[in-house]
């Protein structure tokens, strides 16, 4: 008799724990496709501002040098923007 009932609260702990642990992990996890949602978003808009930007330059510099010039100096600027831009992401993740 006291052993089950022993068991029936030991049981009816359990469940509350758990429901707390399933409601907190649901909690976590909007939070974090929240903010995933938010950096993509964030992610696609400044590519398309460094395109136009880029696109922006090369118009700009064909009027003083040849466009085929232009084209490579925005190119390899971009490229060496986005190689140091990954360079602190990974040393960051290092440390």
């Amino acid at each position: 008799m006291v052993l089950s009932v022993v068991r029936q609260v030991i049981l009816v702990l359990i469940d509350h724990i758990r429901k707390g642990i399933e409601e907190l992990a649901r909690r976590e996890f909007r939070k974090l496709l929240k903010i995933t949602v938010l950096a993509a978003v964030g992610l696609i808009f400044v590519s398309l501002g460094f395109v136009y930007l880029g696109i922006s330059a090369v118009e700009y510099l064909s009027f003083t040098i040849p466009s085929w010039l232009a084209w490579a100096m925005v190119g390899l600027t971009t490229a060496l923007l986005g190689l140091i831009f990954l360079l602190w992401a990974f040393l960051q993740t290092r440390s």
